[in-house]
């Protein structure tokens, strides 16, 4: 219930969104990230999302872009090869395939296929010895390579944030977390917990540089209001980032 109040108020301020947050922790999260991508549909029209997130496994060297289109019960999401050869011409990112069967990009490929079929992709993960300087750089160019073709683009940020706490500890932290990125501070100094402060800092330097202004929040959750385990948490912030 929760989080359809939250749709029906924010719906019709997001025509504007440029990009915003969303959580990768599937299943439990599934629900939560099929409503704000139902609610990016009616509001907005996109052609291409650029999703960025934790390279979970360390599989990756530093910022790994992919070149290849990724599989879903409903199709196949085709990558932008413009937009990411443009990318990998910038030094900022590295082809590199090996970490991308991680859930940071799977879990929001099937929304994109099913309800935007024609939208491409640019998917890059973040090692997590990469400093929030070089997400805030990644941020920037991928807003100045955004400008140059000029893209209808959503940028995600694939983000978790508290992990493996009881939820009477882990909400505050989270709550306090979605104030910071709210604030459109690419430094996020003083981050609770976040388990890719890098992907972070790259989309909020990426929509700041594009435009953004304000922050819709559609609400912070704990995995504990989804499932029977309390004591052993993860954390979700999803947030729209708009002119």
């Amino acid at each position: 219930i929760e989080h359809i109040i939250a749709a029906a108020r924010v719906e019709p301020l997001i025509n504007k969104a440029l990009g915003g947050i969303v959580s990768h922790h599937i299943p439990t999260a599934i629900p939560l990230l099929a409503n704000y991508y139902a609610q990016l549909k009616k509001s907005a029209s996109v052609e291409t999302f650029i999703i960025i997130g934790p390279d979970h496994f360390e599989r990756g060297r530093g910022v790994s872009i992919s070149e290849y289109g990724f599989q879903t019960s409903f199709g196949t999401v085709q990558p932008d090869l413009e937009f990411i050869h443009a990318l990998e011409k910038t030094k900022m990112v590295a082809h590199d395939e090996t970490p991308f069967t991680d859930h940071a990009i799977h879990s929001q490929t099937p929304f994109i296929s099913k309800l935007f079929p024609q939208a491409r992709i640019v998917a890059i993960l973040i090692r997590s010895d990469a400093s929030t300087e070089q997400g805030a750089a990644l941020g920037e160019t991928i807003a100045a390579v955004t400008e140059k073709f000029g893209r209808k683009v959503f940028i995600i940020g694939s983000v978790d944030f508290s992990h493996y706490l009881p939820e009477e500890q882990a909400r505050p932290l989270d709550e306090a977390s979605a104030r910071l990125v709210g604030s459109l501070d690419p430094q996020l100094a003083g981050l609770a917990e976040a388990d890719s402060p890098m992907s972070l800092s790259a989309v909020v330097a990426a929509v700041k540089k594009l435009g953004a202004k304000h922050t819709i929040s559609t609400g912070t959750y704990n995995s504990a209001t989804y499932s029977t385990l309390r004591d052993f948490t993860t954390g979700y912030v999803f947030e729209f980032f708009t002119q």
